[in-house]
């Protein structure tokens, strides 16, 4: 039986994220639910010299605390973009497949966004290009489901027509306290992502950065690296 998953669009996200989309069948980017400053949607990290350091986009959040995802606009785009992109130049130059894609990762960078999704978007459907994914992606908005929280979730994997809906493990507590799932006859799959040491430059490995970390430093083995610390475990 086919598996959905249904992830908010993430800036830069980690290998998991990639992992889980590998092992879906469709992957719902939920992009029209409320925007959680300074979480995920807006930063991530990459490793440099000294450690690990946040690559955070500013965005226009002042009086709009319940703005959806979808509607966060940048905030003076030209010069994070500058910054980010510096980072990256900086604390990756010297790795193996920096000059695989910096190119195409600046091209990305220099497009005009004007919402917080459109850059996020633009590099997830980048990634997914680069690492060879083939499952089929949609956004939430494109689609008619409401409600929130288990219900928005429940709502989704029953719009698309699935009966497995795929959770990340770090997600267990919330989803087990739902009786959505069950109600709908949704059958529950958690994913786990247990990454082993690839070579990264400065010393001691450190996991869970950005994909970007990982496709710098292996280039198209990040692939089957990614799909090797993937698993799934029916409920």
């Amino acid at each position: 039986m086919k598996k959905v998953c249904i992830m908010q669009p993430t800036y830069l996200p980690w290998p998991g994220y990639f992992g889980l989309m590998m092992i879906s069948d469709l992957f719902i980017l939920l992009d029209n639910v409320q925007f959680k400053k300074r979480g995920w949607q807006q930063r991530n990290k990459i490793k440099t010299s000294t450690g690990e350091i946040w690559l955070t986009v500013p965005v226009i959040s002042k009086n709009n605390f319940n703005q959806k995802i979808n509607e966060v606009k940048l905030l003076d785009s030209k010069k994070f973009k500058t910054n980010h992109l510096k980072s990256l130049k900086v604390n990756y130059s010297k790795s193996q497949y920096y000059n695989k894609y910096i190119n195409e990762i600046e091209e990305i960078y220099n497009k005009e966004h004007k919402k917080l999704v459109e850059i996020n978007i633009d590099f997830i459907n980048w990634i997914k290009e680069k690492l060879k994914i083939k499952t089929q992606t949609i956004k939430s908005s494109n689609l008619t489901s409401s409600g929130k929280k288990d219900i928005l979730l429940a709502n989704l994997v029953n719009e698309v027509g699935y009966k497995k809906y795929i959770y990340n493990e770090g997600s267990e507590n919330y989803i087990f306290k739902s009786d959505e799932f069950k109600k709908n006859d949704i059958d529950l799959v958690k994913f786990k992502f247990n990454i082993t040491k690839y070579h990264q430059l400065f010393g001691k490995f450190i996991p869970y950065m950005s994909v970007l970390d990982l496709m710098f430093n292996c280039g198209e083995e990040s692939k089957n690296i990614i799909f090797q610390a993937s698993s799934f475990e029916e409920k």
